[in-house]
This record gives C-alpha cells, sequence and structure tokens, in this order.
C-alpha cells in the first residue's frame, strides 16, 4: 500500500487510502508512520486472511510445517502463483525500498525484511518439502545468494536438507563427511553438492525427522456467515469447490447423481464437470437454493441470502454500466 501511494502520490495527512475488499482505511499520516504496526492503522488478520496472498501462505505453512498438502489448491510447480509469491517475498526481503524503510523504524514499527524474511522460510521450506516428495519445485531460491541452481530437481541441495531436518548446514554436511561410518551419500555438479531425493526421505527418516505427506481438500470450506462474494461468479466457484471436497471426502460420485435428480444441472468442459452457470440464473429462487444448500451441506439460510445477494450485485452491475453508456455523447453530440 505505501508503494501505490508513493506511486500515485497525496499530499492530504489526513487522505484515507483503501484495499480492496478490506474494510479499513488508513490515513496517509497513518500509512507513513514507520512506528506503526499493522494493529496500530487498524489492520488485523481476519480483515485480510481471504486475501490471495493470505491464502497462499496459509497453504505454504501447511504443508512446509505440518506436511499437510492442500489439493484444492493449484499445484506448487514453476510458473503458479507460488513462484510469484516466492518472488515478491525476495523483494521485499531484499529490496532497496524495504532497506530505507527499515532504517526509519525505531521502537514500535514492523520491519519489512524482517516480516518477509518469516515469509520466505516457510515458503523455501515448501519448496525443498514439494521436490522431495515429487521432483518438483516452485521457485530458485538460491538465486537470491548470488548462487547458480541447476534444473535438475530430483535432487536436493544441502540448504534444502538442512530446512527439512530443521538442522544446521554444517552439520548436514558433517553428516556426509566420508570418514564417517555410515556418512550421508552426496554427489558433485558444477552447481555445487546434491543428495538424491530417495536418499534424502531415507536419511531423514533414519534421524526421525521425515514429516509424510498428507493431502486434503480445503476449497469446500465455505463460512457463508463471514464470507462476502464479489458477484455471482464466485458464489457459483466456491459452491463447486465444496461440491468437489464432498465428492472427495464421500469417495464416491453420487452427490453428482443427487444433484440431477433435484433439477440442479451440470456441465463437462475439458473433461471436468462442475455446476453449470445456469445456476447463477435462480439464485433468486429460495425454495431452489434451499434444496442445493442440503445437498452440499450448507446453511440454507445463509446461502439463500448470500445467493440473493449475489444476484443483486449483478443487478446493480448491469444498471451501472447501462448508466455508464448512457452518459457517452452520442455521435450527433460528437459533432
Amino acid at each position: 500500500m505505501r508503494v501505490t501511494a508513493r506511486i500515485i502520490g497525496s499530499d492530504e495527512a489526513s487522505y484515507v487510502w483503501r484495499l480492496p475488499q478490506i474494510e479499513v482505511g488508513i490515513r496517509t499520516s497513518e500509512l507513513f508512520n514507520p512506528d506503526n504496526t499493522a494493529t496500530d492503522v487498524g489492520i488485523t488478520y481476519e480483515q485480510i486472511r481471504n486475501t490471495f496472498f493470505a491464502r497462499y501462505m496459509e497453504v505454504l505453512y501447511g504443508f512446509a510445517i505440518h506436511g499437510r498438502l492442500d489439493a484444492s489448491v493449484e499445484p506448487m510447480t514453476y510458473e503458479t502463483e507460488y513462484m510469484w509469491i516466492a518472488d515478491l517475498l525476495m523483494d521485499a526481503s531484499e529490496g532497496h525500498i524495504a532497506e530505507q524503510w527499515d532504517s526509519y523504524v525505531a521502537g514500535g514499527g514492523a520491519f519489512i525484511s524482517e516480516s518477509a524474511n518469516r515469509c520466505l522460510q516457510v515458503a523455501e521450506l515448501a519448496n525443498a518439502r514439494h521436490i522431495l516428495e515429487n521432483g518438483e519445485g516452485f521457485s530458485y531460491f538460491s538465486r537470491r545468494r548470488g548462487k547458480k541452481e541447476s534444473n535438475d530437481l530430483d535432487c536436493l541441495t544441502v540448504g534444502q536438507l538442512a530446512l527439512l531436518a530443521d538442522m544446521e548446514e554444517m552439520s548436514v554436511r558433517a553428516a556426509a563427511n566420508p570418514k564417517r561410518a555410515m556418512p550421508l551419500q552426496t554427489y558433485a555438479i558444477p552447481e555445487g553438492t546434491r543428495i538424491a531425493r530417495d536418499v534424502a526421505k531415507a536419511w531423514l527418516q533414519a534421524k526421525d525427522r521425515y514429516i509424510p505427506v498428507r493431502r486434503y481438500w480445503s476449497a469446500g470450506e465455505v463460512d457463508l456467515q463471514k464470507r462476502r462474494f464479489k458477484d455471482p461468479h464466485d458464489l457459483l466457484r466456491a459452491l463447486d469447490q465444496r461440491r468437489k471436497a464432498l465428492i472427495a471426502r464421500l469417495e464416491t460420485s453420487t452427490l453428482d447423481a443427487a444433484l440431477l435428480d433435484a433439477g440442479i444441472r451440470l456441465e463437462t468442459a475439458f473433461g471436468e464437470t462442475s455446476l453449470a452457470w445456469e445456476v447463477t440464473t435462480r439464485f433468486d429462487d429460495a425454495a431452489f437454493m434451499t434444496k442445493l444448500a442440503g445437498l452440499l451441506e450448507l446453511p440454507a439460510s445463509w446461502l439463500v441470502l448470500r445467493a440473493r445477494e449475489g444476484a443483486t450485485l449483478a443487478r446493480l452491475a448491469e444498471v451501472e454500466r447501462e448508466l455508464k453508456a448512457l452518459s457517452q455523447p452520442s455521435g450527433d453530440e460528437q459533432d
């Protein structure tokens, strides 16, 4: 937000800055006070937890620390949102803006680089765990240390294994000393020392430091009481994620048959079945939404109101488009 404010600019200390979908305003004087924390300006985690960044960081944390992999989110591979989040964190951690801002922080404020580094440690550990399990990562973290990194992801670096073992790199290197009775097997490539994935996993297991991966599906967790949906498509997507989560939990496709029997249409595109767009045209139908709520195991009263809210927002957006079109000068007027 500070970067945006610097670019746009405002000389008024009382000007209030706002972020989309976050119901808090921050005056310029508060935004650029280096001694203010997020709490000081009225931002709580509950207000930002549905932001894109927070949701992905929660997934990274669960996988990095507890080995819980959210199967409802895109895979942790290169050129996904995880890659861009890692890049953002590296920029925030080592960028000139962070360095300059942190030099002004006194006793009460928050250091940008310090906060970014904590998030970065989580992302780097999640990346290492994903390479260990799947032979594929989402970022090349060693680039920020000025090191080369090979494209061979069927192995781990000493640093990555140290992260997974919660040990110092020197301890891992000591374990690989060939003079030891049973040294950790490593091999060298031009970019440095590497450990094969199967060797790394066996070593972690022997040290009782291996965390098995457990898959789960979080997308079906729809809190209709707290979450607001920006438009009908947003709600439909959440309902379809709920449908997929129930199918995954029940390990059966009988839910789709029940939906069809209830007159709730499905559509298939690119080999994937989902709730049909036509469902949004019935968001004002309380009886229909009550039936859908029952099948998706959601509170009917809340779903009926959220669906009505979504339909109302769509109508409002259409009215605003028509008003904007009407306000445009016609060809005759322009002449």
